[in-house]
């Protein structure tokens, strides 16, 4: 209705039927009923007749076709804007729909913008809201036009509720507004994969079975290092247009792979995982023995392909059939994904070239599975260059078809051994290897063909190069004519500049007599500090009657020591000391011989900084960058619902004011929902979501909330704990320091009424010491004590390490922050800025935390050993968690809970990795009854409790 009102044309076509649930016999009317209806809705937006394609409803597919189509109807209108669905949507269609325009706007690459609008699901980050409450009317009507839909469902009122919820930050003059994820072709060019995070997986045909028809299956080939930028491969591989495609990834590490699931996007996927290191040669003759189909592609999981990549290499194969093998060309990019400013590979196929060296990645290459029956395998003797070989087998058979279309991306700075970038002298004695090689198998019309192309080659880098000459010259004349330009331009901001600074000596004058202002306050001051001299005058007297009461009981003091009675008891106290001093000795060798022991030694510390260094206090920062605020909720009201109640005010009365808050309920059975809505009807402009789930833990509503947010930063609170108000306005300042990936500060513990009984838990009771961590040994050996109410995390780090782990349900603190404290610089704030609750609903007291705490040793002991070889870790992380089972299983008895039963069995799991003396000590205490070794360890931790 814009577009109309602005005179601009508008073409609208509509794609499928919309006859889905009718009878056979019935779809034909349906959708002439469907046409009439869209037909009406048309002229009320006044944009004329709509153009319909009649495709069957439920019936598109992300493909070749669908994308062509879509590609000619934008060509030929010569549109510079393109609406299209989300990807989002819940609806294939819808989906279907996205996916092509996406890619065909990116094949287009001209001055053309693609706007991805909302049907009937939110998009997760929208970069536009348009408000519309002027023609919401209007569109109400047109909406009204679709009698037949609106008898199945109220899609009429689902729009407008989702119009009304778009207008949440636009304040309360909008009251409907519409959300669009806008892109431009150029920024689509070779990197579509990365536009929404790789969430192209999710919204793909998971079953295009029924319309693979005769394609020939192709096998996608990744020899896998599982390194992150694999999840760029798979989402890249996932957008492919051709429709009969298997994905076969072969673990070349010894280590366990992380599981892929069994789809890459619509295709299946199978991981193999062998157990062994495997060399590149060696895991591609792996894949190849495991691959399926009649043809094949390489895929390096640090490079990508088009999405038309496949769909243009098969018919180039299929309609040469006495080819063996098709490449296309291909761009040089960054590890960032970023263009070099090279120009592609993409030369013609020349057998004497390719014999000079290997000018073709192997990822461009699409080959028939017949060279793998021939005989064709890479050679296990070569560790660079591999692939290069392997190509010198296919050319002896066939020569290559080259199709003159960049369709792959290879990262020139990758860590294969030997790229682009590596030395000469490493390149060098590698080609010498291929040379030994193939020599003896080259006939002399060969040789003569290869340097042939060789000159051929030094002929073109001169060609090139003079061109580049030219092309210089004549930009020189431009240059000099952008300097004319850019003359004038500076003068203009000069005056601007002048300008600037007659307004700056405005606001001196006005400085100055706020300066004037503050020398009057001063005056003040001085004033009230001649009274408080008065004061200073009538203590030193107290000092001095204190004094004296001092100098009285000294003397008392004396008379004591020196007495007959003090003397003639001297033999008792010493007796007593030497008692005390046996007895702290004892207690001290049986803790070492146990192994009990802290970590680290020394005393405890708390310092600010990143490792312990003093910094000066960050005052009148103007960093406000949005913090998200993440709130999981589980039945929040079964103890005491003033504790939830009390968690979202500390939240809603920060003083720092750029935030949200998005409340998750992990599926809640009580009345959490109503306490937070009574809450937004007493705090109605509060900026906060309430999302809810199916019940998965803690971890999971937090990774879901963290999905769900805006900001640059993210922030969690427990249901049952509270911020102080000025959290955000102590912590957010230091974020201006763009080093920082995670700031966390002290904390004070409270009861459930509120009373602090531990203040600053940090620095006054040594928590979780040493503060900041300095090594990582500081937090795989004890308790860190660092809740997430006391963190902040820039979010860019914490999707880089997954977020918390769905697996824990206790420790997942602790490893979310060991997580990002090796791939990132973690800040400590020694300030408190949580009201941390305990009371006696106790977490610790539960199966599940029993579970997480066994997981979390395990998960430890495989990621912080190097495979258990490194003794000292695996014992002194065990001993932490032997002696967390053995503290809890007492702490259970003495309570009367069943869970110290299996607290006992997950400390009796543990002690084959302790050290040999406490695993002596405890193997035989365990083979005694469970009552009988936990009363004598009760009597013995009172015998030996610290004085």
């Amino acid at each position: 209705m814009r577009h109309v009102a602005a005179g601009e044309q508008v073409i609208v076509h509509i794609l499928t039927d919309g006859a889905y649930r009718a009878a056979n016999d019935l779809r034909e009317s349906v959708a002439g009923t469907r046409q009439k209806e869209s037909a009406t809705a048309a002229l009320i937006l006044g944009y004329g007749a709509p153009h319909f394609w009649g495709l069957p409803d439920r019936g598109l597919h992300y493909c070749e076709s669908l994308i062509l189509q879509i590609q000619s109807v934008i060509d030929s209108s010569d549109a510079d804007l393109v609406y299209a669905p989300s990807i989002f949507e819940i609806h294939p269609d819808h989906r279907a729909v996205a996916l092509a325009a996406l890619e065909a706007i990116r094949r287009l690459g001209r001055n053309v913008s693609l706007a991805m609008y909302e049907v009937g699901v939110p998009m997760v980050h929208p970069n536009a809201l348009l408000d519309i409450s002027d023609v919401a009317a209007k569109k109400a009507q047109a909406m009204a036009c679709f009698a037949s839909q609106l008898e199945e469902q109220a899609y009429d009122q689902q729009i407008i509720a989702l119009n009304r919820f778009r207008t949440y930050t636009l304040g309360l003059h909008v009251t409907s507004a519409e959300a669009y994820f806008i892109s431009r072709a150029e920024e689509l060019d070779g990197n579509t994969h990365k536009l929404f995070g790789g969430r192209f997986v999710s919204a793909m045909d998971s079953s295009p079975d029924q319309v693979i028809g005769g394609n020939a299956l192709v096998s996608v080939l990744i020899r896998s290092m599982d390194r992150p930028l694999l999840s760029e491969a798979l989402s890249a591989l996932a957008l492919q247009t051709y429709l009969n495609i298997e994905v076969v990834v072969v673990n070349a590490r010894k280590e366990k792979h992380r599981e892929l699931g069994e789809k890459c996007g619509r295709y299946p996927l199978r991981l193999i995982q062998t157990g062994a290191p495997l060399s590149r040669s060696a895991a591609a003759n792996y894949a190849m023995d495991h691959a399926r189909g009649a043809y094949l592609v390489f895929l390096d999981d640090d490079d990508w392909i088009d999405p038309s990549h496949i769909s243009v290499l098969v018919p180039a194969l299929q309609n040469n059939p006495e080819k063996l093998a098709a490449y296309c060309g291909t761009e040089l990019r960054n590890m960032r994904g970023e263009k070099l400013g090279l120009e592609p590979m993409n030369s013609p196929f020349s057998q004497g070239r390719l014999r000079s060296g290997n000018y073709i990645p192997l990822n461009a290459l699409l080959f028939s599975s017949q060279v793998v029956g021939r005989g064709a395998r890479f050679d296990e003797g070569l560790s660079v260059y591999e692939d290069w070989d392997f190509l010198l087998q296919i050319s002896q058979w066939s020569e290559f078809t080259h199709v003159d279309h960049v369709a792959a991306y290879y990262r020139a700075s990758g860590q294969s051994g030997v790229g682009l970038l590596a030395d000469d002298q490493s390149k060098k004695e590698a080609r010498i290897r291929i040379f030994e090689k193939w020599r003896h198998l080259w006939s002399g019309v060969q040789v003569e063909e290869m340097v042939t192309a060789l000159s051929q080659m030094t002929l073109e880098a001169i060609v090139t190069g003079q061109t580049q000459l030219q092309a210089l010259g004549e930009s020189s004349g431009k240059l000099l004519s952008d300097l004319g330009i850019r003359m004038e331009t500076s003068r203009i901001a000069l005056i601007e500049l002048e300008e600037k600074f007659n307004e700056q000596e405005v606001l001196l004058a006005e400085r100055n007599q706020e300066l004037n202002i503050a020398l009057e306050d001063i005056s003040s001051l001085r004033n009230a500090l001649e009274k408080s001299s008065e004061k200073q005058a009538q203590l030193e007297i107290q000092i001095g009657a204190l004094s004296a009461e001092i100098q009285f009981k000294n003397s008392q003091l004396y008379e004591i020591l020196h007495s007959t009675s003090w003397a003639i008891s001297a033999p008792v106290r010493t007796l007593g000391r030497f008692r005390n001093r046996v007895k702290l000795r004892l207690r001290h060798g049986i803790r070492r011989l146990l192994g009990i022991s802290r970590w680290p030694g020394g005393a405890p510390v708390v310092s600010q900084g990143f490792s312990g260094e003093t910094l000066l206090v960050c005052e009148g920062s103007k960093h406000t960058p949005l913090v998200s605020v993440i709130l999981p909720v589980y039945n929040a009201c079964r103890v005491d619902k003033q504790f939830f109640w009390n968690a979202l005010k500390s939240i809603q009365g920060q003083t720092y004011k750029n935030l949200e808050l998005i409340v998750v309920d992990d599926g809640s059975t009580d009345g959490s929902r109503a306490l937070y809505d009574e809450f937004m009807q007493a705090y109605p402009g509060f900026n906060a979501r309430y999302v809810t789930k199916a019940n998965a833990g803690q971890s999971s509503a937090r990774n879901l909330g963290v999905q769900m947010c805006l900001g640059q930063y993210v922030s969690f609170i427990d249901q049952d704990d509270e911020w102080y108000e000025d959290r955000l306005e102590k912590v957010v300042p230091w974020l201006a320091d763009t080093a920082i990936d995670l700031l966390y500060t002290d904390a004070d513990n409270i009861d459930a009424t509120g009373r602090i009984t531990y203040k600053n838990i940090h620095k006054t009771y040594s928590f979780g010491w040493p503060h900041p961590k300095r090594q990582i040994e500081d937090i795989l050996f004890k308790d860190i004590i660092v809740m997430p109410g006391v963190m902040i995390i820039k979010k860019e780090k914490y999707d880089a390490v997954g977020g918390f782990d769905v697996n824990l349900s206790g420790y997942e603190d602790d490893d979310l922050f060991l997580r990002i404290f090796e791939i990132g610089k973690v800040f400590y704030l020694p300030i408190s800025t949580l009201r941390w609750r305990m009371y006696g609903d106790n977490y610790s007291f539960s199966s599940r935390m029993l579970k997480s705490r066994l997981y979390y040793w395990k998960k430890l002991l495989h990621n912080y050993t190097n495979h258990q070889t490194d003794t000292f870790r695996v014992r002194m992380i065990s001993m932490r968690f032997f002696q967390e089972f053995l503290t809890q299983s007492l702490a259970q008895f003495q309570s009367g809970s069943e869970l110290y039963r299996h607290s006992m069995d997950g400390a009796r799991e543990i002690i084959p990795y302790l050290p040999i003396f406490p695993r002596l000590v405890f193997s035989i205490g365990f083979l005694l009854p469970q009552k009988f070794t936990l009363r004598a360890m009760v009597r013995a931790s009172q015998i030996f409790r610290p004085h």
